[in-house]
Protein backbone atom coordinates (compact mmCIF):
# COMPACT_ATOMS: atom_id res chain seq x y z
CA UNK A 1 0.00 0.00 0.00
CA UNK A 2 1.42 3.34 -1.01
CA UNK A 3 1.27 6.45 1.10
CA UNK A 4 -1.06 9.16 -0.15
CA UNK A 5 -0.02 12.75 0.44
CA UNK A 6 -2.89 14.69 1.99
CA UNK A 7 -2.90 18.40 1.08
CA UNK A 8 -2.54 20.72 4.04
CA UNK A 9 -5.16 23.46 4.26
CA UNK A 10 -3.67 26.94 4.25
CA UNK A 11 -4.78 29.13 7.15
CA UNK A 12 -2.39 32.09 7.01
CA UNK A 13 -0.62 34.23 4.45
CA UNK A 14 2.58 36.05 5.39
CA UNK A 15 3.72 38.89 3.16
CA UNK A 16 7.14 40.38 2.71
CA UNK A 17 6.87 44.19 2.61
CA UNK A 18 9.39 45.81 0.27
CA UNK A 19 9.08 44.55 -3.27
CA UNK A 20 5.85 42.66 -2.53
CA UNK A 21 3.41 45.14 -0.98
CA UNK A 22 5.14 48.46 -1.52
CA UNK A 23 7.22 49.53 -4.51
CA UNK A 24 10.10 50.79 -2.39
CA UNK A 25 13.15 48.88 -3.58
CA UNK A 26 14.36 51.50 -6.11
CA UNK A 27 14.56 54.11 -3.34
CA UNK A 28 16.08 51.70 -0.84
CA UNK A 29 18.75 50.57 -3.31
CA UNK A 30 19.60 54.12 -4.32
CA UNK A 31 20.01 55.12 -0.67
CA UNK A 32 22.20 52.07 -0.03
CA UNK A 33 24.44 52.76 -3.02
CA UNK A 34 24.86 56.42 -2.07
CA UNK A 35 25.89 55.60 1.50
CA UNK A 36 28.24 52.84 0.39
CA UNK A 37 29.92 55.20 -2.06
CA UNK A 38 30.33 57.74 0.73
CA UNK A 39 32.47 55.04 2.38
CA UNK A 40 34.47 54.32 -0.77
CA UNK A 41 32.50 51.21 -1.75
CA UNK A 42 31.27 50.80 -5.31
CA UNK A 43 28.98 47.76 -5.08
CA UNK A 44 28.74 45.35 -8.00
CA UNK A 45 25.40 44.17 -9.41
CA UNK A 46 26.09 40.82 -7.72
CA UNK A 47 26.60 42.59 -4.39
CA UNK A 48 23.29 44.39 -4.73
CA UNK A 49 21.38 41.23 -5.65
CA UNK A 50 22.50 39.69 -2.36
CA UNK A 51 21.22 42.72 -0.43
CA UNK A 52 17.60 41.74 -1.10
CA UNK A 53 16.18 40.13 2.03
CA UNK A 54 19.01 41.00 4.43
CA UNK A 55 18.50 43.20 7.45
CA UNK A 56 20.12 46.62 7.13
CA UNK A 57 22.60 45.83 9.90
CA UNK A 58 23.70 42.55 8.36
CA UNK A 59 23.87 44.19 4.95
CA UNK A 60 26.22 46.99 6.01
CA UNK A 61 28.26 44.58 8.15
CA UNK A 62 28.77 42.40 5.07
CA UNK A 63 29.86 45.31 2.86
CA UNK A 64 32.20 46.72 5.49
CA UNK A 65 33.84 43.31 6.01
CA UNK A 66 34.15 42.61 2.31
CA UNK A 67 35.64 45.98 1.42
CA UNK A 68 37.70 46.50 4.58
CA UNK A 69 35.79 49.52 5.87
CA UNK A 70 36.09 50.30 9.59
CA UNK A 71 33.52 53.11 9.79
CA UNK A 72 30.75 53.33 12.41
CA UNK A 73 28.10 50.79 11.44
CA UNK A 74 25.29 52.51 13.35
CA UNK A 75 26.05 55.86 11.71
CA UNK A 76 25.86 54.26 8.26
CA UNK A 77 22.51 52.66 9.11
CA UNK A 78 21.08 55.97 10.33
CA UNK A 79 22.38 57.75 7.24
CA UNK A 80 20.88 55.16 4.89
CA UNK A 81 17.46 55.32 6.55
CA UNK A 82 17.45 59.12 6.47
CA UNK A 83 18.35 59.14 2.78
CA UNK A 84 15.70 56.51 2.04
CA UNK A 85 13.07 58.64 3.76
CA UNK A 86 14.08 61.62 1.62
CA UNK A 87 13.95 59.64 -1.63
CA UNK A 88 10.72 57.79 -0.82
CA UNK A 89 8.74 60.75 0.54
CA UNK A 90 5.48 60.99 -1.41
CA UNK A 91 6.58 58.25 -3.82
CA UNK A 92 5.56 54.96 -2.19
CA UNK A 93 2.75 53.05 -3.88
CA UNK A 94 1.36 49.51 -3.58
CA UNK A 95 2.03 46.99 -6.31
CA UNK A 96 -0.93 46.09 -8.57
CA UNK A 97 -3.32 43.60 -7.07
CA UNK A 98 -1.86 43.49 -3.59
CA UNK A 99 -4.51 45.51 -1.75
CA UNK A 100 -7.37 43.61 -3.42
CA UNK A 101 -5.69 40.32 -2.48
CA UNK A 102 -5.24 41.38 1.14
CA UNK A 103 -8.89 42.40 1.42
CA UNK A 104 -10.11 39.15 -0.10
CA UNK A 105 -7.90 37.08 2.18
CA UNK A 106 -9.26 38.93 5.20
CA UNK A 107 -12.87 38.39 4.12
CA UNK A 108 -12.26 34.67 3.77
CA UNK A 109 -10.80 34.31 7.24
CA UNK A 110 -7.10 33.96 6.55
CA UNK A 111 -4.73 35.09 9.28
CA UNK A 112 -2.39 37.73 7.82
CA UNK A 113 1.20 38.39 8.78
CA UNK A 114 4.00 40.65 7.66
CA UNK A 115 7.61 39.42 7.75
CA UNK A 116 9.98 42.13 6.57
CA UNK A 117 13.75 42.26 6.90
CA UNK A 118 13.39 46.04 6.95
CA UNK A 119 13.70 47.95 10.19
CA UNK A 120 10.59 48.78 12.18
CA UNK A 121 11.00 52.44 11.20
CA UNK A 122 11.08 51.54 7.50
CA UNK A 123 8.05 49.25 7.80
CA UNK A 124 6.09 51.91 9.68
CA UNK A 125 6.92 54.46 6.97
CA UNK A 126 5.59 52.14 4.27
CA UNK A 127 2.45 51.26 6.18
CA UNK A 128 1.61 54.91 6.82
CA UNK A 129 2.22 55.76 3.15
CA UNK A 130 -0.19 53.04 2.02
CA UNK A 131 -2.69 53.55 4.88
CA UNK A 132 -2.54 49.86 5.83
CA UNK A 133 -2.15 50.16 9.59
CA UNK A 134 -4.17 47.52 11.43
CA UNK A 135 -4.51 45.14 8.48
CA UNK A 136 -2.05 42.50 9.68
CA UNK A 137 -2.56 40.21 12.65
CA UNK A 138 1.17 40.25 13.37
CA UNK A 139 4.17 42.18 12.09
CA UNK A 140 7.74 40.94 12.37
CA UNK A 141 10.59 43.22 11.27
CA UNK A 142 14.33 42.92 10.99
CA UNK A 143 14.57 44.47 14.46
CA UNK A 144 12.82 41.42 15.94
CA UNK A 145 15.23 38.74 14.73
CA UNK A 146 18.90 37.92 15.04
CA UNK A 147 19.23 36.08 11.71
CA UNK A 148 18.50 37.54 8.28
CA UNK A 149 16.76 35.70 5.49
CA UNK A 150 17.50 33.06 4.13
CA UNK A 151 17.48 31.88 7.75
CA UNK A 152 13.87 30.90 8.55
CA UNK A 153 13.74 32.72 11.91
CA UNK A 154 11.54 35.59 10.73
CA UNK A 155 8.93 33.28 9.21
CA UNK A 156 8.92 30.87 12.14
CA UNK A 157 8.39 33.80 14.51
CA UNK A 158 5.56 35.19 12.36
CA UNK A 159 3.82 31.79 12.28
CA UNK A 160 4.20 31.37 16.04
CA UNK A 161 2.70 34.81 16.68
CA UNK A 162 -0.19 33.99 14.33
CA UNK A 163 -0.81 30.71 16.14
CA UNK A 164 -0.57 28.76 12.87
CA UNK A 165 1.73 25.86 12.01
CA UNK A 166 4.30 26.81 9.34
CA UNK A 167 3.00 24.05 7.05
CA UNK A 168 -0.37 25.84 6.99
CA UNK A 169 1.19 29.18 5.94
CA UNK A 170 1.84 30.66 2.52
CA UNK A 171 4.62 33.24 2.22
CA UNK A 172 4.67 35.83 -0.56
CA UNK A 173 8.18 36.93 -1.49
CA UNK A 174 10.16 38.79 -4.15
CA UNK A 175 13.77 37.77 -3.44
CA UNK A 176 15.74 34.51 -3.46
CA UNK A 177 16.74 34.86 0.20
CA UNK A 178 13.11 35.34 1.19
CA UNK A 179 11.94 32.34 -0.81
CA UNK A 180 14.65 30.21 0.80
CA UNK A 181 13.67 31.46 4.27
CA UNK A 182 10.02 30.55 3.71
CA UNK A 183 10.83 27.10 2.36
CA UNK A 184 13.27 26.40 5.21
CA UNK A 185 10.49 27.35 7.62
CA UNK A 186 8.33 24.63 6.05
CA UNK A 187 5.92 26.98 4.28
CA UNK A 188 4.63 27.13 0.74
CA UNK A 189 5.81 30.19 -1.16
CA UNK A 190 4.54 32.41 -3.94
CA UNK A 191 7.27 34.50 -5.56
CA UNK A 192 6.52 37.66 -7.53
CA UNK A 193 9.02 38.99 -10.06
CA UNK A 194 8.93 42.60 -8.86
CA UNK A 195 12.63 42.74 -7.93
CA UNK A 196 14.58 39.92 -9.57
CA UNK A 197 14.26 37.64 -12.58
CA UNK A 198 12.10 34.53 -12.55
CA UNK A 199 15.20 32.34 -12.89
CA UNK A 200 16.33 33.42 -9.41
CA UNK A 201 13.06 32.39 -7.76
CA UNK A 202 12.81 28.77 -8.85
CA UNK A 203 12.61 27.38 -5.31
CA UNK A 204 9.15 28.93 -4.91
CA UNK A 205 6.02 26.81 -5.31
CA UNK A 206 4.54 29.37 -7.69
CA UNK A 207 6.14 32.27 -9.57
CA UNK A 208 4.00 35.11 -10.90
CA UNK A 209 4.72 38.43 -12.52
CA UNK A 210 2.03 40.21 -10.52
CA UNK A 211 -0.32 39.49 -7.63
CA UNK A 212 -3.18 40.02 -10.08
CA UNK A 213 -2.22 36.59 -11.50
CA UNK A 214 -3.96 33.28 -10.78
CA UNK A 215 -2.73 32.16 -7.34
CA UNK A 216 -5.03 29.13 -7.11
CA UNK A 217 -2.23 26.53 -7.47
CA UNK A 218 -1.12 27.54 -3.95
CA UNK A 219 -4.02 29.46 -2.38
CA UNK A 220 -7.49 27.99 -2.06
CA UNK A 221 -9.85 28.75 -4.93
CA UNK A 222 -12.35 29.97 -2.37
CA UNK A 223 -10.52 33.28 -2.09
CA UNK A 224 -10.89 33.81 -5.82
CA UNK A 225 -14.68 33.67 -5.82
CA UNK A 226 -16.87 36.75 -5.62
CA UNK A 227 -18.90 36.60 -2.41
CA UNK A 228 -22.06 38.50 -1.46
CA UNK A 229 -19.89 40.87 0.56
CA UNK A 230 -17.87 41.83 -2.50
CA UNK A 231 -18.82 45.11 -4.18
CA UNK A 232 -20.85 44.57 -7.38
CA UNK A 233 -18.01 45.77 -9.60
CA UNK A 234 -15.34 43.65 -7.90
CA UNK A 235 -13.14 42.12 -10.56
CA UNK A 236 -12.41 38.42 -10.30
CA UNK A 237 -8.81 37.37 -10.26
CA UNK A 238 -7.66 35.26 -13.24
CA UNK A 239 -8.85 31.69 -12.82
CA UNK A 240 -12.02 32.76 -11.00
CA UNK A 241 -14.59 30.71 -12.86
CA UNK A 242 -17.42 31.94 -10.66
CA UNK A 243 -17.25 35.26 -12.49
CA UNK A 244 -17.43 33.71 -15.97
Amino acid sequence: MTDVEVPVAMHAVIFDMDGVIVDSEPYSMRALIEVLREHGIDPTPEDLQRSYGRTIREDFAHYFRKYGVTADLDAAIVRKHARYCQLAAGQLKPFPGVMALVERLRRHGYRLGLASSGSQAKVVLGMHALSINGIFDTIVTGDDVTQSKPHPEIYLLAARRLGVEPAACVAIEDAPAGVQAAKRAGMRCIAVTNSVARAQLLEADLIVDSLTADLSPVLSLSILRITPSDPPDAAALPGDRSAE
